[in-house]
C-alpha cells in the first residue's frame, strides 16, 4: 500500500488469459486510489460524536470530492492509464453500516471516468491480519459490489480458502481472482495448484469474465 492517497504503477507484465493463451508482453499502467467509504474513518469523532457510525460515514462519502481523490482519480482519467481500481476493504468489514448507500458512493466515484474501472476487496494486509478465514459477509458485500457499475471486482480468494462458489455473488462482472497466498509462512503455490484454482473459477465465471 502506498502513502499517499493515488498509485501509480507501471510495470511489464506476462500473464495467462483465461482461455489459456498467453498473453503479450506488454508495459502496463495501474492508478490505485482508496474509495469513498474507505476514507470513511478519518472524520474527526469530536466534529461528529452525535452520530452513529453510519451517518459519519454517509458524510465523509459526501465530502469525499472535496478531499482531493476525485481530482486525482480524473488526472488518472486524463492520463490514459489501463485500469483505475478502487481499494475498498470497508464494504466487507462494515457491510452492515455501508449497505444501504455504497453503491451510491462507488457510483459517483466513478461517474464519467472513461478508463477501465475495478473495485478491489480485501481482508486487510497479511502483515496485520495473522490469519484470515472466510466469511458469509464477504458473499454478500461482493453481491453488492456487482451491483455498482465499475467493470470489474478484484477479490482475495487464495489466502482466505474461498471456493468457486463465492463466484456465484459477482453479478455479470469481472472477477480479478487472486490466487496467491500473501501469509509469510504459507507455501509458494504450485503452476497446477494455480491452474486448478482457475479452471474451478473458469466452472462459474466462463473465459470471459475471468482474469488473474
Amino acid at each position: 500500500g502506498s502513502s499517499s492517497a493515488c498509485a501509480l504503477s507501471t510495470e511489464s507484465t506476462k500473464c495467462t488469459h483465461a482461455r489459456g493463451m498467453p498473453a503479450a508482453i506488454a508495459p502496463s499502467a495501474i492508478g490505485l486510489l482508496p474509495a469513498p467509504t474507505a476514507t470513511s474513518t478519518s472524520m474527526p469523532a469530536r466534529h461528529t460524536a452525535a452520530l452513529h457510525t453510519g451517518q459519519r460515514i454517509a458524510l465523509q462519502v459526501d465530502a469525499w470530492p472535496g478531499r482531493g481523490f476525485d481530482a486525482e482519480l480524473r488526472a488518472l482519467d486524463a492520463l490514459g492509464v489501463d485500469l483505475i481500481q478502487l481499494d475498498e476493504p470497508e464494504v466487507h468489514f462494515r457491510y452492515s453500516q455501508l449497505k444501504d448507500f455504497a453503491v451510491e458512493a462507488i457510483d459517483r466515484a466513478f461517474d464519467g471516468v472513461r478508463t477501465r474501472r475495478a473495485v478491489h476487496m480485501c481482508y486487510g494486509y497479511s502483515r496485520n491480519v495473522a490469519e484470515k478465514r472466510s466469511t458469509p459477509v464477504y458473499a454478500e458485500a461482493l453481491a453488492l459490489l456487482s451491483q455498482t457499475t465499475t467493470d470489474a471486482i478484484s477479490i482475495e480468494y487464495e489466502q482466505p480458502k474461498h471456493s468457486a462458489d463465492l463466484l456465484e455473488h459477482a453479478g455479470d462482472k469481472t472477477v480479478i481472482l487472486g490466487l496467491l497466498d500473501l501469509d509469510t509462512e504459507a507455501s509458494v503455490e504450485t503452476v497446477d495448484h494455480i491452474l486448478g484454482r482457475a479452471k474451478e473459477a473458469l466452472d462459474v465465471l466462463g473465459p470471459d469474465r475471468l482474469e488473474l
